[in-house]
This record gives structure tokens, C-alpha cells and sequence, in this order.
């Protein structure tokens, strides 16, 4: 049993290590990934339960594509609802999952946001709109924040537009198709790179992967001769 033990982890090392990465588009280099003394978490990820599908698939994905980032999520790092506001505090940014409309009645996701918004936090807007997995549509969403007393006061903070944290960032739509997922996890990586110390001065940081068909130059392998 402890041959077949070490035979796994081996196998699961080097299927690790063989992983996509995160590189910087300019210089093909790791992105340098940097965490304020303030802080343990790069990214807190705030989402209703309708939505623990996407943040769990984030979470993991962004280990995998930036090593070392450290992202909150509930079912692993959460101790106490009372100390909501002090997890907050310690992030560098919040992910906001905009799917179930039941994020805008929670009481506990608001104050995350409210946290957020008192902290001017960097705000990352991931939108889900697959009604399957308790998405909507982002107009839909909004009409919602903006009917409820929750997160009525809250609506141009979570859809942009407001003052204090947030950002200019667009939301970023999530896809569970493989090759557009990967672009979504770019754009989210990107917003977490420049709420850290090392990128704080920059407007935009470029990333891909490699072996990324998003990422690649269509061309075919023989002439084709397009007929009308």
C-alpha cells in the first residue's frame, strides 16, 4: 500500500508539473505573484451557494494556473459567520460571483460587499448565466439588487459604476467550455496580479497560457481555396 501510495503522488506530481501556467504575454515569464504583510489572501471569493460549483472550480484552476495564490473560499477557510468582515480585511481582493439572484437577499454575502466597498477593495466580477447551474442574466441580476433592500444600496458597487472599491474592470462572463474558460481565469488572475504590490502601478498585466486554443493563430496546415 505505501508503493502504491508513493507511485500516486509521484504521478500526481508530475501531472502537476506538467500543467498550463499563467506566463506573461511580453516575456513568456511567470507572473510575479506578491501578497501585502497586511494580507493572507490574494483573492476572498464571495458567492451565494447556488454558485459553489464556479468558486470551487476557480479556486482550484488558479492554483493551478498561478501557483501560490491564495484565495479564501467558505468550506475551506471559514472559521466563524462573525468574523465575515475580518476575512475580508485580510484580502487583497474580492471576487464577486454574479449568478444565483439569491446572493442579492443574503445577509452574509452583503456584508461581504458592504466590507469590501468600506475598504475601497478591488472588486473582481465574475458573471454566471447558465440557469442550469443557478445563473441569470447580468440585467436581470441588476433589477434584482436594485429591488431588494439588502443590496439595494450596494447595486453600482457589485454592477460597477459606484465610488470606492470595485474598479473600472467589465465583468468577466464564466464559461465552462475548456478554451474560453481558460480566458475567463486569465482576465480574473490579471485583476488579482494588479491588486498586489508588485503590479500596483500598472493599468493592465497580459497573460496566456501555453497550448491555450484561445490564445493560438489559426492557420491551416495546407492551402484552402474558398469557393462562392
Amino acid at each position: 500500500m505505501l508503493v502504491v501510495a508513493l507511485v500516486l503522488l509521484v504521478v500526481n506530481m508530475h501531472r502537476v508539473a506538467l500543467s498550463p501556467r499563467l506566463h506573461l504575454l511580453e516575456t513568456r515569464t511567470a507572473p510575479e505573484l506578491t501578497l501585502d504583510p497586511s494580507h493572507k489572501w490574494h483573492l476572498f471569493l464571495s458567492h451565494n451557494w447556488d454558485n459553489q460549483d464556479v468558486v470551487a472550480t476557480i479556486k482550484r484552476q488558479l492554483q493551478l494556473l498561478l501557483p501560490g495564490v491564495q484565495c479564501f473560499l467558505d468550506v475551506d477557510d471559514l472559521e466563524s459567520t462573525e468574523e465575515l468582515e475580518s476575512y475580508v480585511e485580510a484580502s487583497q481582493a474580492m471576487l464577486v460571483l454574479l449568478g444565483s439572484a439569491s446572493y442579492m437577499s443574503s445577509h452574509n454575502c452583503q456584508r461581504e460587499v458592504a466590507a469590501a466597498h468600506r475598504l475601497a477593495l478591488p472588486l473582481v466580477r465574475v458573471h454566471d448565466a447558465d440557469a442550469s447551474h443557478g445563473g441569470a442574466p447580468l440585467d436581470e441580476l441588476r433589477r434584482t439588487s436594485e429591488g431588494h433592500p439588502h443590496s439595494r444600496r450596494h447595486t453600482e458597487v457589485l454592477f460597477g459604476g459606484g465610488g470606492g472599491g470595485g474598479g473600472p474592470h467589465e465583468v468577466i462572463p464564466w464559461h465552462r467550455v475548456k478554451a474560453f474558460q481558460q480566458v475567463a481565469l486569465a482576465a480574473i488572475a490579471e485583476q488579482v496580479l494588479l491588486a498586489s504590490p508588485a503590479y500596483a502601478d500598472e493599468s493592465e498585466v497580459p497573460l496566456g497560457i501555453d497550448g491555450g486554443l484561445a490564445w493560438a493563430q489559426a492557420s491551416f496546415a495546407h492551402p484552402v481555396t474558398l469557393h462562392v
